[in-house]
C-alpha cells in the first residue's frame, strides 16, 4: 500500500508479479489501482523480460511521485447518508418496505449497520478479532482507510433472506451459513456472538480489504480462518490436534499435492471417511493445521509472512506457484514441505 494524494482514499495498492516459464522470468506487470469518488483507476506497466534493480526504482519512484489527486475525498467513518444508500440498497426488501429501525455504530475498524440492538457489544467482540488477526498476520494500518462493514440482522430469517436476495444464495446453501464475508462486507445475525464464525469470516473480510490477499486457492483462504478459529477457541484447536495425531501417526491426512487442487473444500471433500469423520470437517481441520505449522514451526516462522503474502497473492490452485514460493524461501519441494508439517505436528507448540 502506498499512502499519498491517489484518489478519494489517500492511499493506492501496488502490486507487482513477474511472469515465468518453467523457473524463468520472462516479464513483470506492475500495477497501481485507486479510487475517485464516482470510479476507480490502474496505472499499469508490463515488461516483456525480467528487468534490473534501477529500472524496478525508476518503476517504483513514478508511482511513490508521479500520481497526483486533487478532488473530493471520502470520509473513512461513513457518512450517515452514505450508510442509509447502502442499506436501502442491499439489505431484504421486507425490511426496507417495512421502514425496519437500521442502527449504525462506529467502533474502531467497523461500522455495524443493521436492526439488531446488540449492536455495540457485537462492534467490541469484532475489535477485539480485528486485533487478534492482525497480531497473526500483520499489517500497517493507514490513515484514511473506510471502516469495514459489517451487517448485523436481529434475527435469522433476516440473515437467510439476505443471502438470497442479495447473494443469490438458494435457501438451502444460506441455511448452512451462520455468517459469510464477501466484497467489503461480513453479514450475519446476533444469534450467538461468542461463536467461531464470527472470527472465521473476519479472517477472510480482512485477507480481502485489509492484507489484499484473496488468491491461493481454497486450502490457503479457509486454512487461514481456521487458525485464527484455533487461536479463539480451545476446542477447534483441540480438534487441529487430533487431526494432526492422526495425520503423523496413521497417515489420515490428505498430500499436500491434491489438497491444494481442491477448488472448494466444502464442495470438493463429500462423505464420511473409514471412521465416520465428515471430510468436509476434516478437510478445514487440515488447511488450519497447513497454516499453523508455517506460522509457528521453527523451520518456518521466519519468513512466514513472506509465504503468507507470496502465496495470497497467487492464482488459485496455482501449485506450481507454490512450489517456487516454498523453493526461493527455504529451498525446499513440495514434499519436503509437506515433510516440515508432519515434524512440526509431532510435537506443536
Amino acid at each position: 500500500m502506498l499512502e499519498g494524494a491517489y484518489g478519494a482514499m489517500p492511499y493506492a495498492s501496488l502490486i507487482h508479479l513477474e511472469r515465468y516459464e518453467s523457473t524463468r522470468v520472462v516479464g513483470e506487470t506492475w500495477v497501481l489501482g485507486g479510487l475517485t469518488t464516482t470510479h476507480g483507476y490502474a496505472v499499469q506497466i508490463i515488461t516483456q523480460d525480467e528487468i534490473g534493480q534501477d529500472v524496478r526504482t525508476k518503476i517504483t519512484d513514478f508511482y511513490e511521485k508521479g500520481i497526483a489527486y486533487d478532488g473530493d475525498l471520502r470520509d473513512p467513518e461513513w457518512t450517515d447518508e452514505e450508510i442509509e444508500e447502502r442499506w436501502k440498497r442491499d439489505f431484504p426488501k421486507r425490511l426496507v418496505d417495512e421502514d425496519a429501525r437500521i442502527r449504525a455504530i462506529r467502533s474502531k475498524h467497523y461500522v455495524i449497520i443493521g436492526d439488531s440492538s446488540g449492536a455495540k457489544k457485537f462492534a467490541k467482540i469484532m475489535d477485539e478479532h480485528y486485533e487478534r488477526i492482525r497480531e497473526k498476520f500483520p499489517f500497517e494500518e493507514i490513515e484514511g482507510r473506510r471502516l469495514l462493514p459489517i451487517f448485523l440482522f436481529r434475527d435469522r430469517e433476516s440473515y437467510l433472506q439476505f443471502c438470497v436476495e442479495y447473494t443469490g444464495q438458494t435457501r438451502e446453501q444460506a441455511e448452512r451459513s451462520g455468517g459469510h464475508a464477501w466484497k467489503d462486507y461480513y453479514a450475519t445475525s446476533y444469534d450467538a456472538p461468542g461463536d467461531t464464525v464470527h472470527i472465521h469470516e473476519a479472517t477472510h473480510q480482512i485477507f480481502g480489504n485489509r492484507l489484499f490477499l484473496d488468491g491461493g486457492g481454497s486450502w490457503f483462504q479457509e486454512g487461514s480462518a481456521v487458525f485464527m478459529e484455533a487461536v479463539y477457541d480451545k476446542s477447534t484447536r483441540r480438534q487441529a490436534i487430533n487431526f494432526a495425531d492422526d495425520a503423523v501417526e496413521d497417515g489420515r491426512y490428505e498430500r499436500f499435492r491434491p489438497f491444494m487442487l481442491k477448488r472448494n473444500l466444502l464442495q470438493d471433500s463429500v462423505g464420511s471417511d473409514a471412521k465416520g469423520d465428515d471430510m468436509a470437517g476434516r478437510a478445514y481441520t487440515q488447511a488450519g493445521t497447513m497454516m499453523e505449522f508455517v506460522l509457528m514451526s521453527d523451520a518456518t516462522k521466519e519468513k512466514a509472512m513472506e509465504y503468507v503474502h507470496a502465496v495470497g497473492a497467487l492464482a488459485p490452485n496455482d501449485v506450481t506457484g507454490v512450489e517456487r514460493v516454498i523453493k526461493r524461501l527455504w529451498n525446499l519441494d513440495l514434499d519436503g514441505f509437506e515433510k516440515l508439517y508432519l515434524e512440526y505436528w509431532e510435537d506443536p507448540v
